[in-house]
């Protein structure tokens, strides 16, 4: 057996044992010790959370010939399989909303890959769009990661401006339509929505990237 402490200089005898005679001896001269040190390089920790705009105009024309919630699907799918490439202590979170945020709301580790995917192929495009709610959501599922130094990703995606809103009313939660009579939306709930998204860009480990879906007029996109 050679091993890091064999010395310099031995001789060491090959023989390849073949149907049980030994054939093609060899000799070996050991000129110079060789210590070989192999590196395993790891991808650090992520949590992953998906908000998902699930909203009845999802279902209008996207991009290649697709739908918007169609276009949703592909990018959240490939997200989870590149997050859960591997078995991994990695999580993803998934948020789905529209007029209000969706119940359900849950985190996926390795094992539940097959479980998120078909919750992503499941989701179907109703409702109005509740911007201010889902970030809201964020927010708390990201302060209940707290105590924790491993990276934070947001992708945020949707489609379009705020038609919905909500707020608490003493004990009770209200959701209300953002547009007024003529159809247009309201800006009343702008100020709240930077806020909400401000409060959760400034959360430490925490990076947020914002996906527009079919978006046409990005003018005040840069604000959020």
């Amino acid at each position: 057996t050679v091993n890091e402490n064999t010395p310099v200089g031995t001789d060491i005898k090959n023989i390849a044992t073949v149907n049980g005679k030994d054939t093609n001896e060899t000799n070996t001269h050991i000129v110079k010790k060789v210590t070989v040190t192999t590196t395993a390089q790891t991808m650090n920790s992520l949590d992953l959370v998906l908000v998902l705009d699930t909203s009845g105009s999802m279902k209008d024309p996207g991009t290649n010939g697709k739908t918007r919630m169609e276009n949703l699907k592909e990018a959240a799918t490939n997200l989870v399989n590149k997050v859960f490439s591997t078995n991994t202590d990695s999580t993803i979170t998934a948020i789905t909303y529209d007029t209000d945020v969706n119940w359900g709301t849950r985190t996926y580790s390795f094992s539940g890959k097959q479980q998120l995917l078909n919750k992503i192929k499941g989701l179907s495009a109703n409702g109005g769009t509740n911007i201010y709610k889902a970030l809201e959501e964020t927010n708390n599922v990201i302060d209940d990661m707290s105590g924790t130094n491993r990276t934070r990703v947001v992708v945020f995606l949707t489609d379009g401006a705020p038609t919905y809103w909500s707020y608490a009313d003493g004990a009770n939660h209200v959701t209300n339509n953002n547009k007024n009579e003529s159809g247009s939306y309201r800006n009343n709930l702008r100020p709240q929505i930077i806020a909400q998204a401000n409060e959760l860009k400034a959360k430490e480990n925490v990076t947020v990237y914002s996906v527009g879906l079919g978006v046409n007029n990005l003018n005040n996109s840069s604000e959020v």
